[in-house]
């Protein structure tokens, strides 16, 4: 009989927590770092505007038509990045963001928005690789964790229920983030001529929901963004065009009730469903440099692959348009100008 009520809960919970079919990891903000170290004293910001539009639905690997009643969902982020080095090799970036996310199903002609501060990302990083006149490539490294600011208990207004993780600002737990920043001039006879990698992981920790009667953990996450940029002069602009490839695995999700004695040994989390997958994009941007130190970018993230767990609504496309600052802190105003100030 306990077991069957225990069952009954899980149930029950599942269907507050998941109204409709999930799609993996939130809002992934750490596939958002990467201004690189442009030398002792610079401070440098970056804002961004992302706009995710979440119309594909998939079933595994293959793409199905989307019914006329299955949610349409949007994600809008504003996500601001400093980076300051305290040397040559050693600097602190953080990335704080702000997000709205709205959901519309025309089975019930419902509307689902909410919006809130999403979480935030501290992290150290380290400049392993310096390049010069003699060292065509340059390695960086860094770590740190993400800060739960976010909400994530946001009620729907149609549903009234616990609106599912992945339409929640926040995430409720903390995470450990890894960042790698890869760079080779590949041409000696054009040194503005960029190969780019970029390797990002995240560990994610176990958070509570549904009033503290949830345990849920996201997927662990790895990305590798790889291509290349140049610089071409326009009248009296340069301008930077990049071409990457954006490869992104998550794992499922994970989740289990809090057991109602405080004495009882934690339960096993089990995987949740509709949660997890691969994916490949393609990431055509154009950059604008104004002056060496404010510069504009457009770009586009376009689905080549996704082969997701279970049946999943996904990213049709998105777009981002970044500016981005620098100014220097020490008396030493030459500090090396990088070919490319962004993460592309």
């Amino acid at each position: 009989m306990r077991t069957f009520l225990i069952s009954i809960c899980w149930i029950c919970l599942v269907q507050a927590s998941a109204p409709a079919q999930c799609c993996s990891g939130g809002v992934p903000i750490s596939s958002n770092l990467g201004l690189v170290s442009r030398g002792n004293g610079a401070l440098q910001f970056q804002l961004t505007y992302d706009y995710n539009a979440l119309r594909d639905w998939f079933d595994g690997a293959m793409r199905r038509p989307r019914p006329h009643e299955d949610p349409i969902r949007t994600t809008q982020s504003v996500l601001l990045e400093t980076n300051y080095d305290f040397t040559d090799r050693l600097g602190l970036s953080t990335l704080f963001s702000f997000v709205r996310q709205e959901r519309f199903t025309p089975k019930s002609n419902s509307f689902t928005r909410n919006d809130g501060i999403g979480d935030a990302i501290v992290l150290a990083k380290y400049n392993l690789i310096l390049p010069n006149a003699n060292q065509p490539f340059s390695l960086s490294i860094g770590a740190g964790p993400k800060l739960p600011l976010g909400r994530n208990d946001f009620i729907g207004d149609d549903t009234g229920l616990l609106l599912s993780a992945d339409l929640q600002p926040g995430t409720g737990a903390w995470e450990i983030v890894s960042w790698t920043h890869f760079n080779y001039q590949a041409l000696a006879s054009r040194p503005t001529f960029n190969l780019t990698a970029i390797l990002t992981t995240r560990y994610n920790f176990r958070g509570l929901r549904n009033n503290d009667r949830q345990y849920y953990r996201f997927g662990h996450e790895a990305q590798l963004q790889a291509g290349a940029s140049d610089r071409f002069t326009l009248g009296k602009l340069l301008v930077d065009p990049t071409l990457m490839l954006r490869f992104r695995k998550v794992g499922q999700d994970y989740s289990a009730l809090v057991p109602s004695d405080p004495n009882a040994p934690d339960p096993e989390l089990q995987p949740f469903p509709n949660t997890g997958g691969t994916y490949l994009y393609i990431v055509p941007s154009m950059g604008v440099n104004f002056t060496p130190d404010l510069s504009l970018r457009l770009a586009s993230d376009l689905p080549l692959m996704r082969r997701l767990v279970g049946s999943q609504v996904t990213t049709s496309y998105k777009i981002t348009a970044s500016i981005y600052y620098s100014l220097s802190l020490k008396k030493d105003k030459n500090l090396p100008q990088p070919q490319n100030p962004f993460k592309f």
